[in-house]
C-alpha cells in the first residue's frame, strides 16, 4: 500500500510538492491509506475518488474526521458553521491560538469530541488556549464556514478582503474556497454535511472569472497571476479557464521564479487552454522537476522557450517525449544557455528525426561537442530535416566540426543557420565559406570567431540575405562581411561584387 500511495503522489503535482512538509505529508498519508483501504474493500472503487488538488485532500481529511470521530448519531452542522467563523477570525487577525473566551463568542464548545478532532488545547488553567491541528486546516474550515451557511454579502466582503491581504495570509483561503466550488469536490462531505451551497460556489466563480487578467495585465504582477491560477487550477473548471485565458494565447513569465508547484499550476492552465501560441520561460530556474511537471502539456504550444533553465542531459528524455507525441504543435524551441552537453545530443536527434512540427531550434550557448554531435548533425542534413532555423552560437565547437557542416546542404528546409562564436579559427574558415556558397536554400548565416589572444586573419562575420531592391542580382544571396577586419565586400554563389561601405551598410547588417 505504501509503495501505491507513493506512486500515486509522485504523478500528482500539487500532492507531491507538499510532502516536503512533515505536516502536509501527514495529512496525505492518512488521506490516501482510507482511499487505499476503501479500495480493498469494495474492488468497485477507482481511482477517480483519490484526491487531485489540495482542497479535495483536506475535503477527504474532513470527512475522514466527520465519519471515524464522531461519536454523536448525527454532525452538529451548526458547529461547523461556528468553528468556520472562528477560524476565519483567526485567518484575518494572525491569531492561531484562541482563548475560551474568544471560543465563548463564537458559541464553540471545546468539551464535545467533535471540537477535540479539530482543535487542541495547550497550557495549563488559567492559562488554557486552543490552536487548529494545522494552519491549513484552520484555512479550510474557513473557507467550508461559506458554503455551510451562505450569505452573499459576508462572502464577497470575505473574498474581498483575502485578496487585498498584502502579507499574503488570505492565498490559501482563497484557494480552498475556490476548490470547494467544483461539485465533485463538494461531494466529497455531503455525506456528513449534506448539500454544499451550489449558490455559494456560483458566487466564487463568478468573483474568479473577474480576477482572470487580460493579455494587457497578464504581466503585470506574475506572482498575482499565478495566484490566480492556482485558485482556477482547485477550481478544476476547465471550461472556464478555456473561455477566459484561452484567448490570450501567450504567457510571459521569463526571468521570474517558477516553484514547482507553479509549474504544476501552469500545466493546468495549459492543459485547458489546449492551444497556446507562446510559453517563455527563459531564466525561470524549473530545472528538472519544473520540465517535469510541465512535460504532459508543452506539446499543445507553438512556441516554447526553455533559455537557462539549469536543464541536464538527462532532461532530454522529457524533451524527447514532448516533441515525439503525434499531436505536438511546436514550431520553435529553445533550449538556449542551459549547460547541456554531448549526451543530451542523442536523444534530441532521435526527437527531431520523429517531430514533424519543429522549425526552429535554438541550442545556443550549451557545450555540445563531442562524437554525439554528429549525429545530431546527421539528423539536421536529413534530406527530410524540416528543421529551417538553427542556432548553435556559442556551442564550443572547434575546427574539426566545420567539414561535417557541409553536409547541411542536404537539408533543402535550412534558412538561416547561427554557428557565431565558436572555436573555428583558421582551419574551419575554407569550410564555412563553402557551405555558404554551395547551400542551396540558406538565406541566412552568422558567423563570428571566439575572441582568443591571437588575431584570426581569414575569420568572418557574416549575415546573408537575399539582396533587396535596388541593387538585386536575380537568384542571387549577398553576403556582408568582415575578413581580417579590413574589407568588406557583397558577393552571390557565382562570383564577388565589391560595393562600396556606404552601400554595404545601406543593403546588408553585419552580425
Amino acid at each position: 500500500m505504501g509503495e501505491k500511495a507513493f506512486h500515486y503522489v509522485r504523478e500528482n503535482g500539487m500532492l507531491y510538492t507538499f510532502c516536503y512538509i512533515p505536516s502536509y505529508c501527514w495529512i496525505i498519508c492518512t488521506v490516501l491509506s482510507m482511499c487505499f483501504r476503501a479500495q480493498r474493500a469494495n474492488s468497485a472503487q477507482t481511482v477517480e475518488f483519490l484526491p487531485k488538488t489540495v482542497t479535495q485532500l483536506y475535503a477527504s481529511f474532513i470527512s475522514n474526521i466527520l465519519a471515524n470521530h464522531c461519536q454523536a448519531g448525527s454532525i452538529d452542522k451548526n458547529f461547523l458553521i461556528s468553528i468556520g467563523r472562528m477560524a476565519e477570525y483567526g485567518v484575518n487577525s494572525r491569531i492561531l491560538s484562541f482563548t475560551r473566551e474568544l471560543l465563548a463568542v463564537y458559541s464553540v464548545d471545546t468539551s464535545s469530541h467533535l471540537a477535540t478532532s479539530f482543535v487542541m488545547e495547550s497550557g495549563q488553567p488559567p492559562h488554557v488556549s486552543y490552536s487548529f491541528l494545522h494552519l491549513t486546516i484552520q484555512e479550510f474550515m474557513a473557507a467550508l464556514g461559506h458554503y455551510l451557511d451562505y450569505y452573499p454579502e459576508g462572502l464577497q466582503k470575505a473574498l474581498e478582503e483575502a485578496k487585498l491581504t498584502e502579507d499574503g495570509r488570505g492565498e490559501i483561503f482563497l484557494r480552498f474556497i475556490s476548490g470547494l466550488s467544483d461539485s465533485s469536490t463538494r461531494s466529497l462531505l455531503k455525506p456528513y454535511v449534506g448539500d454544499l451551497s451550489a449558490p455559494a460556489a456560483k458566487h466564487v466563480i463568478s468573483f474568479l472569472q473577474n480576477l482572470i487578467p487580460t493579455p494587457q495585465t497578464q504581466y503585470d504582477d506574475c506572482r498575482e497571476v499565478l495566484n490566480v491560477f492556482a485558485r482556477l487550477a482547485e477550481s478544476q473548471y476547465k471550461e472556464l479557464v478555456s473561455s477566459s485565458i484561452g484567448s490570450n494565447r501567450q504567457f510571459q513569465f521569463s526571468e521570474f521564479y517558477l516553484a514547482p508547484l507553479d509549474c504544476t499550476v501552469l500545466a493546468f492552465i495549459l492543459e485547458s487552454c489546449r492551444e497556446t501560441e507562446l510559453l517563455n520561460l527563459g531564466i525561470c530556474f524549473i530545472q528538472t522537476e519544473g520540465l517535469e511537471r510541465l512535460t504532459a502539456v508543452l506539446h499543445t504550444v507553438t512556441d516554447v522557450r526553455l533559455t537557462k533553465n539549469n536543464l541536464r542531459d538527462e532532461d532530454m528524455a522529457h524533451i524527447y517525449s514532448i516533441l515525439t507525441r503525434p499531436d505536438c504543435r511546436i514550431q520553435r524551441l529553445s533550449l538556449r544557455n542551459n549547460g547541456l552537453r554531448e549526451g543530451s545530443c542523442a536523444l534530441l536527434a532521435w526527437a527531431i528525426h520523429e517531430n514533424t512540427s519543429l522549425r526552429d531550434l535554438d541550442l545556443s550557448n550549451n557545450k555540445l561537442a563531442g562524437e554525439d554531435f554528429y549525429q545530431l548533425l546527421m539528423v539536421l542534413s536529413d534530406p527530410a530535416c524540416r528543421i529551417e532555423r538553427l542556432a548553435l552560437q556559442e556551442a564550443k565547437l572547434t575546427p574539426e566540426y566545420t567539414e561535417s557542416f557541409l553536409s547541411l546542404t542536404n537539408n533543402p528546409n535550412l534558412m538561416s543557420l547561427n554557428i557565431s562564436t565558436n572555436f573555428f579559427g583558421n582551419a574551419g574558415y575554407p569550410h564555412i565559406q563553402k557551405l555558404i556558397l554551395e547551400h542551396p536554400s540558406l538565406r541566412e548565416i552568422r558567423e563570428k570567431p571566439k575572441r582568443s589572444g591571437f588575431r584570426h586573419t581569414n575569420s568572418m562575420v557574416c549575415v546573408f540575405a537575399p539582396i533587396s531592391a535596388p541593387c538585386a542580382i536575380p537568384g542571387a544571396m549577398t553576403v556582408s562581411a568582415l575578413v581580417g577586419n579590413e574589407r568588406l565586400f557583397r558577393a552571390n554563389k557565382k562570383k564577388p561584387v565589391e560595393v562600396t561601405e556606404q552601400q554595404t551598410r545601406s543593403d546588408c547588417y553585419l552580425g
